[in-house]
């Protein structure tokens, strides 16, 4: 299975992904106080752990 196909059927938790993201971006740019910095930490786990997932499926995908 090719990363392409891979992409194609897992098109709606991608875009909810990017909503997510987009949401938590928002919420730390107009945040205040502990609200802020909870969105930027979220944001920074979220970013880190898709961005983990996403060398893992393309090692897997590759080996």
């Amino acid at each position: 299975m090719k990363l392409t196909d891979t992409l194609r059927k897992r098109k709606r938790p991608l875009i909810a992904l990017g909503i997510w993201i987009l949401f938590l971006i928002i919420l730390a740019g107009v945040g205040w106080g502990v609200v802020q910095i909870g969105a930027i930490a979220l944001l920074l786990a979220t970013v880190l752990g898709t961005g983990c997932y996403a060398v893992f499926r393309i090692m897997y995908t590759i080996s």
